[in-house]
Parts: structure tokens; C-alpha cells; sequence
């Protein structure tokens, strides 16, 4: 069967041995939780995008025509209204899109014909990778829509078979969202230093020099000093022979963090094709970027479903 969707494998990679054998490792519990914030910051900027895309295509109108004339048929209603009995057009490519952009092709097959004789489509959700031939029909065997595995194979000019790009994107996007989340989590553990409370303790040299001194200064600082700061209001007692200095400052705000996740929106948004202006939310420049999202993006996406659909449905 194909691999699994690009999104689950990245969250447990890091889990995997680097050397490619199987082996036993403990993971920490900080780890899976910085490896859960890493894939959530990775699933938002995929999604916000890939939806995107999905509510642009769903709001294209699929013409039908006959003999140069457009028309309001049957297939006209398949592809602009209800594709099959359990989804209506725009769950239709919502779907489409969304396998498409994660697994960087997705394919349509023929259902059975509904009670109103109608001809129904669904969107495979996974398939065996067929042998491709040069000369002769690809098979598409152990297609799966849901939980249902259909038991015979499709050929090829029996789907619609969509192609994303020719080397896929996912890769690279995953490459830059390693390297730009080790800038995040260098600069939230920055700024988390530089907003806690870090004292150094000047002792002097006759109380360091009594017998049991480091016994009773490990006890003291954690009976103490770490209630003192934990708490939001507590007393310290200062003792003959020790001096207490606070160390840093609480300069810098979150502004850093949320830059670097802003530059990880913005990357992602380029390996889309979408203006990044549109994935900020800024209102700036809008018009110009929807111009460039609807040729960069959309339009070579609806030409590629065009000619797919025209060529296998229609000749």
C-alpha cells in the first residue's frame, strides 16, 4: 500500500533511529510534548492553506458543453451540486484537495450508479501504487474510500488520476519546519530565562568552611529559597555570611517567537504558491495578492481538473 500521509509521519520521526535499524529508545515526556507543539504548528500553517485552495475550488462553477453551447445537465448537476449520494460538490473537493496536498496526487473513481440513475464519483482516500507503462493502462488495484476496499481493479481510463507536482513539496516544507523550530524553541527558552528568577548567593568563606556546609546549604535552598520564588508573596531570611543577587532582567517580549512562527506561515504559504499576505490576515495588498493566488495557484490546478476530466469522461 502507499505510505501513509506526510503529516503523521513527521510527528513520530524523530522517534525513529537515525541509523535505520530497529531498536529500543525511551522517549521523555518533554519530547513528545515538544515533538505534539512542533506537528500542531506544522498541521495549522498546512491547513489554513490547504483550505484555502479548497474553498477557492469550491467555488468555481464547472461548465458542460455540447457542440460549443454550454449546458444544465446531468453531468452538470455531478460536479456542481452532488457528486455521489453522501456528499454534496463542495465536501467533494474539499476533500480532492485536501489528498491531493498531502499525498501530492488523489483519484477519483466511478461508484455505482445511484437509485436515480445517475452516474456517482468519490474520492479515493488510498490505493496500491499501480506500475506505470508506457504504452499500455495503468491498474489501480486495493482502492480503499473509507472503510469500503473495492476487489476488482480501475484502469485508467476509468479514474480521474490528479498529479500535484512532479517531485513532491512535502519534503522541503518538513526539512525548513525542523530548522526554523529549533529557532523557536532557542528563543522561548530566551525569553523564559530571561522572565524567571535566576539569584546567585555570595557566601562567605567562614560559613563555607563549617563542617556540613553543603549538606545544610542544599537543605536551606530547598526549605527557602524555592517556596521564596515560587510564591507570589513569601519572606527570605537573609543569615550572617550570605548576600543575595538577582541575576538578568525581564527585558524582551514574545515579539521574537511570534516572528520566527510568522516566517514558518510564510514559507509554507510560498511552497502552496499563495501570496503569504493572504495566510497573515492583513488587509494590505489583497486585491493584488488574490490576483496572483487565483493564476499562480488555482488557475493551473482547474486546468489540470479540465483536461483530466474532459479527456477520460468525455473524449
Amino acid at each position: 500500500m502507499r505510505e501513509a500521509k506526510i503529516t503523521a509521519f513527521s510527528f513520530f520521526k524523530f522517534l525513529q533511529p537515525k541509523n535505520g535499524r530497529t531498536d529500543v529508545r525511551e522517549v521523555s515526556c518533554r519530547e513528545l510534548l515538544e515533538a505534539a507543539q512542533e506537528y500542531q504548528v506544522r498541521e495549522l500553517c498546512f491547513w489554513i492553506c490547504v483550505n484555502m485552495i479548497a474553498n477557492a475550488i469550491g467555488r468555481c462553477e464547472g461548465g458542460t458543453f455540447r457542440g460549443g453551447e454550454e449546458i444544465h445537465e446531468r453531468d452538470y448537476y455531478l460536479w456542481n451540486v452532488s457528486p455521489n449520494v453522501n456528499q454534496n460538490s463542495t465536501a467533494f473537493w474539499h476533500k480532492l484537495v485536501a489528498r491531493l496536498y498531502q499525498d501530492n496526487e488523489a483519484l477519483i473513481v466511478p461508484a455505482l450508479t445511484r437509485a436515480d440513475g445517475m452516474d456517482a464519483l468519490v474520492v479515493a482516500d488510498d490505493w496500491a501504487e499501480p506500475e506505470e507503462w508506457p504504452s499500455r493502462q495503468n491498474e489501480y488495484r486495493d482502492v480503499r474510500v473509507g472503510e469500503y476496499t473495492y476487489q476488482y481493479p480501475f484502469y485508467e481510463n476509468n479514474v480521474i488520476h490528479l498529479k500535484l507536482h512532479h517531485r513532491h513539496m512535502a519534503p522541503v516544507l518538513n526539512g525548513l519546519y525542523q530548522s526554523y523550530w529549533r529557532l523557536i524553541e532557542a528563543a522561548r527558552r530566551d525569553y523564559e530565562w530571561n522572565h524567571g528568577q535566576h539569584w546567585k548567593v555570595h557566601v562567605d568563606q567562614v560559613a563555607s568552611g563549617d563542617d556540613g556546609w553543603e549538606e545544610s546549604f542544599q537543605a536551606m535552598m530547598t526549605a527557602q529559597l524555592k517556596p521564596f520564588l515560587e510564591s507570589n508573596g513569601a519572606v527570605l531570611p537573609e543569615f550572617d555570611g550570605y548576600a543575595y543577587e538577582k541575576v538578568g532582567d525581564r527585558s524582551g517580549d514574545t515579539r521574537d517567537i511570534r516572528a520566527l512562527i510568522e516566517d514558518i506561515f510564510e514559507f509554507t504559504a510560498r511552497g502552496f504558491l499563495i501570496p503569504a499576505v493572504l495566510v497573515s490576515g492583513k488587509i494590505e495588498g489583497t486585491q493584488d495578492a488574490n490576483a496572483r493566488f487565483l493564476t499562480a495557484c488555482i488557475d493551473p490546478l482547474c486546468d489540470q481538473l479540465q483536461e483530466e476530466i474532459t479527456r477520460k469522461r468525455y473524449g
